[in-house]
């Protein structure tokens, strides 16, 4: 029987040529990018922190058998049917929140417009949302093409004694937010080029570009990366997701995508409340309140919780969606995973087409575990494994549930704290 998909962890040693020593291993990709997500110091930076994107352009080309294009000037050049395929590879991650897909279509200016193609960014990490995200591309790039891309647009660079990265900031340096708002909305630039945003931007490595709307946002991404500032992995409930996630990745097993969420965006008064103020007072309403009522079942039993993780990848042939969520006690997380495979099980959304709920309409099958965390965490984990579509979207199930998010109904790790 085969291993599930996100348990097990390879130990691979690499032994250092005439030392005896062992090296130290390269970290995940999501490591890496999350190594430079600031803990939040401020009230705007907690509520920017809402939720963090990941998502590996790559691991999903990968896992459907394409290469990416050298540039997208050679993806321009390519066949119809040859550009199909890496659509259809990348439609799995095309309804995730993250900006940088949305340029796609319009990514031949890119290259003028920041220093990079759109096939030059292999992995994004993104999170918070007006004026627009903070994001991180891991890629390759070029630090004297981005320097003269910028400063043909106004930008100059920036010496600063407390930050080593090469820093670009528009205008005379006043500001802490650029906006032209007669400016032409440029299409191309994920990097608020569609409002006018005329962003920071910092190349803190060779393969590492960072940038916010603001300064100070881009400023605290370069400190955190170099140890000014602490990371999101200094804190355990963070620490403790991105372990498990990262077991995800081991051997046959491949993450593609995956969401941090705060708990806070889950926690309501009460289902009547919540039924109120998605659906108002229309007709129907008493009967989708029990239904609601019907999906998280005995609403005071999912306990407290410290981080919510959804993540897409795949597992050989098969395609595997996680709900983890972290708690702060075993005792916790053991009554948890019940509950919420229970209502992973009968879950969804109020307006489907279809009467059975989302696990069966993908053919999936579920496993729960409950695995341990960092600093006495434990982590109640469901996995949904089911069959590669013949004719529909990868990953369908993990865009279901961020839609089922992203329409405040995604019932199964709500919290209603007075029923």
């Amino acid at each position: 029987m085969r291993t599930a998909w996100w348990i097990a962890l390879a130990l691979v040693g690499i032994c250092v040529t005439g030392c005896g020593k062992r090296a130290k291993p390269a970290p995940h990709p999501l490591e890496a990018l999350l190594a430079s997500v600031p803990v939040p110091e401020t009230e705007f930076e907690q509520e920017q922190l809402r939720c963090l994107e990941y998502l590996d352009l790559r691991a999903a080309e990968r896992v459907a058998g394409v290469e990416a294009p050298e540039s997208m000037a050679a993806f321009s050049e390519s066949t119809r049917d040859d550009q199909q395929v890496w659509i259809r590879a990348l439609d799995r991650a095309a309804h995730v929140s993250v900006d940088f897909l949305s340029v796609f279509r319009s990514a031949k200016g890119m290259p003028a417009a920041l220093g990079f193609d759109f096939f030059h960014v292999d992995r994004i990490v993104a999170f918070g949302s007006g004026p627009g995200p903070s994001q991180l591309f891991a890629g390759r790039f070029d630090a004297a093409a981005i320097a003269a891309a910028h400063e043909r647009r106004g930008y100059t660079r920036q010496e600063l004694d407390d930050v080593a990265a090469a820093v670009w900031r528009h205008g005379d340096g006043t500001q802490d937010l650029v906006r032209d708002l007669l400016a032409q909305p440029d299409p191309s630039n994920p990097l608020g080029g569609r409002i006018g945003l005329q962003q920071p931007i910092a190349l803190l490595e060779p393969d590492l570009v960072a940038s916010a709307p603001t300064w100070s946002a881009t400023l605290a991404l370069a400190k955190t990366h170099q140890n000014a500032r602490k990371s999101v992995l200094s804190l355990p409930p963070y620490r403790s997701a991105v372990k498990l996630l990262v077991r995800s990745s081991k051997d046959d097993r491949t993450l593609v995508q995956a969401q941090l969420w705060r708990p806070a965006e889950f926690q309501l008064d009460s289902v009547g409340a919540w039924i109120r103020t998605r659906l108002g007072e229309r007709a129907g309403v008493e009967a989708v309140a029990e239904v609601a009522k019907a999906q998280v079942g005995n609403v005071d039993r999912l306990p407290p919780y410290e981080l919510a993780c959804l993540a897409d990848g795949q597992d050989g042939e098969d395609q595997a969606a996680l709900i983890a969520l972290v708690f702060a006690t075993k005792d916790d997380a053991e009554r948890g995973v019940d509950v919420l495979a229970e209502r992973v099980t009968t879950f969804k959304p109020f307006r489907s087409k279809t009467p059975e709920p989302l696990v069966e309409r993908v053919a999936g099958t579920i496993e729960t575990h409950v695995v341990k965390g960092v600093e006495g965490r434990r982590i109640a984990v469901v996995v949904i494994r089911y069959p590669l579509p013949e004719n529909e979207r990868r990953g369908r199930l993990f865009t279901y549930w961020t839609h089922a998010i992203m329409n405040r109904e995604f019932l199964p790790i709500m919290r209603f704290a007075n029923d």
